[in-house]
């Protein structure tokens, strides 16, 4: 009698167990189910144009032509052999680092103008506003704004030349020494509110006890933000 007891006991355990391992899996199963959509709709809208494109640079005049043959490896020799191409991938990295550095260090610097305490609040909203300018116009007001300022007959060229910089019209845009540079400036103009506003919203969760704290023991401006705003930045 004692073992028929307990083997009904063991058996109402283990199904209780497989019960709750079913439901451990399907309760595991839940968030895929939740974001299995967004994954296919990826996967449609970003992974298969990538494959189509990497299957038309196989081939010769995919594009243009119908009926178009497999080329192997020969657009990428062509590519890689052709100096325009490593031209254009230095102007891309020079475009691209000194805009990311130059965006770190302008909205850094923005950022820890705006947090500061020395300056007066009121000051501090006006310079606010600035700063966030660049952000609020768009792509195309951006391009137009810039193109009328550095245009040959514009106000930056004027105001060079009476400043006596320089002694003629620059082609901001138009000119091979000048037009990345320009460019590059633009990007970097119109980028920067983005690091400043994620970065200031950094420097605002820091407590000001830390900066108390380390005033008190000595520490001065630079001490503090190396050994207080860079780490807890950082972990923020």
């Amino acid at each position: 009698m004692a073992h028929a007891i307990q083997d009904v006991t063991t058996a109402k355990a283990r199904t209780r167990k497989r019960g709750l391992i079913s439901y451990n899996s399907r309760k595991r199963l839940v968030p895929l189910l939740y974001v299995s959509p967004a994954t296919l709709l990826f996967c449609l809208l970003m992974l298969f144009p990538m494959v189509m494109v990497v299957r038309y640079s196989l081939m010769d005049g995919a594009i243009v032509k119908k009926d178009a043959a497999f080329a192997g490896l020969q657009n990428y020799q062509l590519v890689f052999t052709d100096p325009v191409f490593w031209e254009s991938v230095g102007n891309t990295l020079y475009f691209t680092v000194m805009s990311v550095v130059f965006h770190l260090l302008i909205g850094l610097a923005f950022a820890l103008l705006l947090n500061s305490d020395r300056i007066n609040p009121v000051v501090r909203s006006v310079l606010r506003v600035l700063f966030i300018l660049p952000w609020l116009f768009t792509a195309v007001i951006i391009a137009i704004i810039w193109r009328l300022l550095l245009d040959p007959n514009g106000v930056i060229n004027s105001v060079l030349m009476t400043l006596h910089i320089v002694g003629f019209k620059v082609e901001w845009f138009s000119s091979p020494s000048t037009a990345l540079h320009a460019v590059t400036f633009v990007n970097i103009w119109a980028g920067y509110p983005l690091y400043m506003v994620s970065l200031l919203a950094g420097l605002q969760g820091i407590p000001k006890d830390f900066y108390e704290a380390a005033g008190i023991d000595g520490a001065n401006e630079f001490q503090k933000f190396w050994y207080i705003t860079i780490p807890q930045r950082c972990r923020s």
